[in-house]
């Protein structure tokens, strides 16, 4: 019996992957992804050919790179999906080059912007102050710079450096090579009196990305909404 047609076969594919466990805005991306090749191409699955799919891929050209490559990663998808339930004999996407997007390097803060910060900053504000020339100096991400325990910290002179927690759990050491921050950081361990515990606190517990800010409105932009 002749496999069902397409869009049975990307219904079934998005079912398993909501079983899966996947995210709504994955399946949701697949589906749009998947419907465009859907209208391109309305036969059974085991039709699609290499020819068939430089065919579609060849009319997305004038298409960002970042577009190509999510649809082809949509079809990629689907089509390991389909050899692994048998519904194919073999992958025709593993024969296509796959297009890679420019990484874009990430453009710096302008030095007069840190300085407006800085500037806006309240002398009381120390905290505040720590964390935002930490970020700028360090590229840390927020969520990085929020669970640092002062345990954490070193700060012995010429091995400056903290433990962060990354993305799925890992650790990693950042050196703290700019002067400036240092001895903001000894300031305000000494002013706080702070041994354990969290580096940066709100008045009840640790700072985190819903305390209620005291920021100003260009410090709540450049921290990206961090700076409470």
């Amino acid at each position: 019996m002749a496999n069902p047609p397409m869009a049975t076969i990307v219904a079934d594919f998005l079912t398993d992957l909501t079983r899966a466990g996947k995210s709504a805005n994955t399946v949701r991306g697949y589906r749009s992804d998947l419907g465009d090749f859907g209208r391109f191409f309305t036969g059974p699955i085991d039709q699609i050919t290499v020819g068939v799919l430089r065919a579609y891929l060849g009319g997305l050209a004038g298409k960002a790179p970042a577009t190509r490559a999510r649809r082809e990663a949509a079809l990629a998808a689907l089509m390991t999906w389909a050899y692994r339930a048998e519904m194919i004999a073999a992958d025709p996407m593993t024969r296509l080059d796959r297009t890679h997007p420019p990484v874009s390097v990430p453009r710096p803060v302008p030095t007069e912007q840190v300085e407006a910060v800085l500037r806006a900053i309240p002398k009381n504000r120390d905290r505040d102050r720590v964390l935002f020339l930490l970020l700028y100096t360090t590229g840390m991400r927020v969520g990085e710079a929020l669970t640092i325990e002062v345990d954490d910290l070193n700060l012995r002179r010429d091995d400056e450096h903290v433990t962060v927690l990354g993305k799925a759990g890992r650790r990693r050491t950042v050196l703290l090579d700019d002067s400036t921050l240092v001895a903001l950081l000894r300031r305000y361990l000494k002013a706080r009196g702070y041994r354990h515990g969290s580096l940066f606190r709100a008045e009840q517990g640790p700072v985190s990305v819903a305390t209620p800010s005291a920021c100003d409105e260009d410090r709540n932009r450049i921290l990206n909404g961090v700076c409470r």
